[in-house]
């Protein structure tokens, strides 16, 4: 009716859940992010919560919008107290599953379902469920939908689940009866009002869709009155916009006053038998659903998470498990902090020694407890590292390798338990980027512990689409973050963080980069053997332990003679693989060819050789990648099969095993970072560390201006 006479192109304030009015409050950007995490994982189950009208469904519909209808068969169910046969039939009918309701008996009904999940596999596609108001499911029909996320094939899980409902929902599934459901639950959400801030934005935004041109406008009173009288709940908010835009066609007002929406809100409250204003609902927080250990600084962490298995003390972790390895190099006891770094690299392990050594030495020294989440054997030995910094006074070794996502996730969260129980961080430092690094960032955010972020807003390439999901969701998670430059600062600001929580404090990956490029020797050796010098293509793809095929190396070594041209190339190789070369015979190609091949060296000296590389070409597991990101190094990655994605890094794509040409131009030369400042990054972030706890600690609402580091910074963090 208004729409024409503001010159409106639709209704902006329509009650419909409808995508393209998507808001991103900080809220809703927050826990659309987990959500599409737990879609990333591809099995269990996703729980998005929120009171009557928090934005549930118009979420949930944003997200189904950007999946790929190729790859996911996407179906939606309203319940309405549905038991456990009710539910399946209703499920065969939304996914368009041929059947006669009420004709088939419910083993019948399960055949149906699996034998539909299994064509959609053959396909390469999979299952997504969706339940609106999934707090009417009866208790049977949740335990039914446990049931069918037991349905795999070449272990991978058939149908994926979001239950979205009320608050109550985490109540039900609080309940001891779905312990097992629980654990299989890979990421959820609560949606909280809006503030008011928010709420003017909120209403901008959907004015702005519909080609407002500010008429009418809106009092500074307005916004605030609006926000007062719909608590910050959207679709209060829509149907208060919806009658004051009404209001202000049918009097023929240009203008929205404090008045004026106070008018309405009184008219609208008399209809419905309100006299008073609507109270702000409760805002259940991520750790709700289970009492957080009792810390003196623990922060209001946002309403989104995991939900994780119940706590766990260091006994029953390791009953039915390999117990936690643990490694004590000094007595750090007199420490007054303790500090928790979280790591699953080479590289993040590397970061991690850095920044402990430099923390461990400040004035107030904090205790720093490096904890990793696979084996200590996947870090390789200590020779790795040593000439490169002081290895940790304590670390933890969870040894997780194996299982599903869930499962390995699962673990993680109960080590992480175990682990802030026994120690009682006073922060928690999430250094690497793997899914089970997440899972104890998401436990330790929702025990309060405060969260600190380095590598803040740098990003994997975007041929890794989960890990760049990974680094963004840590980022959302963290109280304070250390950007190693300007332009991942930038990325942060563009993903909505306060610039008040970022700190340009350089590269811990850089640091490591340029003391392992004079402290080599090996390195030196090495390349001044073969008669190298800079300029290389270096080559570290290997065999064995779930990377190349050993069928698949000729192939690789046809391929590298065939792309090789005037470049020289070396080939770092581990021993499995050179014994697979030697073995088919391959080693003579690689000579008439002119590639050199050497051992695989320790970390410490394949970063020295890296930095004088024009370009790495590995394989996607290569534990180079990452401070290949880092260092801005041109990657091929080798893909075994034909039809490689297309990727959108200018520095890095993958190439197949049949490539006649590198496809990537490697830099003339791939020079060594700069000397490592005085003070490095590791000492410029320690410095601003010891002064942030301080100011934690005694309760102040503004971080300390730490002493000059040499290095660009933005606003000052605040606890």
């Amino acid at each position: 009716m208004f729409e024409s006479h503001f010159g409106f192109s639709a209704p902006p304030f329509q009650l419909n859940p409808d995508p393209t009015f998507y808001f991103g409050s900080k809220g809703h950007s927050n826990a659309l992010a987990y959500l599409q995490y737990g879609v990333h994982q591809a099995e269990g189950f996703i729980v998005v919560t929120g009171d009557i009208g928090a934005g549930k469904t118009t979420l949930v519909r944003t997200l189904l919008e950007g999946l790929d209808s190729t790859q996911v068969k996407a179906a939606q169910i309203a319940s309405t107290q549905l038991d456990a046969t009710g539910l399946l039939q209703a499920m065969l009918t939304a996914f368009g599953v041929p059947h006669q309701p009420g004709a088939l008996s419910k083993a019948s009904l399960i055949s149906t379902l699996e034998a539909f999940f299994m064509t959609l596999a053959i396909k390469n596609k999979r299952a997504l469920l969706v339940v609106d108001e999934a707090q009417n499911l009866s208790m049977d029909a949740i335990e039914e939908l446990r049931m069918l996320s037991n349905f795999q094939l070449r272990k991978q899980a058939l149908l994926q689940s979001f239950l979205v409902g009320q608050p109550e929902l985490r109540g039900m599934l609080e309940s001891q009866r779905l312990e097992q459901l629980r654990q299989r639950v890979i990421a959820s959400c609560h949606l909280g009002p809006l503030d008011a801030d928010e709420t003017r934005r909120y209403i901008e935004h959907r004015l702005n869709r519909v080609g407002w041109k500010g008429n009418p406008s809106f009092e500074s009173g307005a916004f605030q009155k609006i926000h007062q009288f719909s608590s910050g709940i959207p679709r209060r908010i829509n149907l208060l916009c919806n009658r004051l835009l009404l209001s202000a066609f049918l009097e023929d007002l240009t203008g929205i006053t404090e008045a004026h929406v106070l008018r309405i809100d009184r008219e609208l409250r008399a209809e419905v038998g309100e006299s008073t204003v609507v109270q702000a609902p409760f805002r259940r927080d991520a750790a709700a659903a289970r009492p957080p250990v009792q810390r003196e600084h623990a922060p209001d962490t946002a309403a989104v998470g995991l939900a994780m298995a119940p706590p766990a003390r260091i006994a029953s972790v390791a009953s039915g498990r390999a117990p936690l390895h643990r490694i004590v190099r000094r007595d750090a006891a007199a420490y007054r902090r303790t500090v928790l770094c979280l790591v699953d690299s080479p590289a993040s392990y590397l970061n991690a020694a850095l920044f402990a050594a430099a923390v461990e030495g400040t004035k107030t020294a904090s205790r720093v407890v490096v904890v990793s989440t696979g084996d200590a054997r996947q870090l390789g030995p200590v020779e790795n590292y040593a000439e490169i910094a002081d290895l940790p006074a304590v670390e933890i070794h969870f040894g997780i390798a194996e299982g599903s996502i869930a499962h390995r996730a699962a673990d993680a969260s109960m080590c992480c338990e175990a682990i802030l129980d026994e120690f009682l961080p006073d922060l928690v430092v999430p250094v690497g980027g793997s899914d089970e690094v997440v899972s104890c960032a998401l436990v330790a955010s929702r025990s309060g512990v405060p969260l600190l972020r380095v590598g803040a807003g740098a990003r994997p390439s975007p041929m890794f689409p989960a890990q760049r999901l990974n680094a963004s969701l840590l980022d959302r998670m963290a109280a304070v973050l250390y950007a190693p430059d300007a332009l991942a600062a930038l990325a942060l600001g563009q993903d909505g963080i306060a610039a008040e929580q970022v700190h340009v404090l350089g590269s811990l990956t850089q640091d490591g980069a340029a003391a392992a490029n004079t402290a080599s020797p090996l390195a030196s050796a090495l390349i001044s053997h073969h008669g190298l010098s800079h300029g290389y293509v270096l080559v570290t793809a290997r065999v064995g332990q779930g990377r190349l095929e050993v069928r698949l190396l000729s192939k690789l070594v046809l391929m590298l003679s065939r792309v090789r041209g005037d470049r020289p190339m070396l080939w770092l190789v581990c021993g499995e693989t050179q014994s697979a070369l030697r073995a088919q015979g391959l080693g003579s190609v690689l000579s008439r060819s002119g590639i050199a091949l050497a051992s695989m060296p320790v970390f410490s000296a394949r970063l020295s050789i890296l930095q004088r590389a024009s370009c790495l070409l590995t394989d996607a597991a290569d534990d180079l990648i990452e401070v290949g990101t880092a260092l801005g190094t041109p990657m091929l990655l080798i893909d075994e099969e034909e039809g490689a994605p297309v990727s959108t890094d200018r520095h890095a794509k993958w190439i197949t095993l049949s490539a006649a040409d590198l496809g990537i131009e490697p830099s003339a030369t791939n020079p060594p970072p700069p000397a490592a400042a005085t003070p490095t990054a590791a000492e410029a972030m320690a410095l601003h560390l010891d002064g942030w706890l301080s100011q934690v600690e005694a309760g102040l609402q503004q971080s300390p201006e730490p002493a000059a580091v040499g290095r660009p910074r933005l606003k000052e963090a605040s606890p």
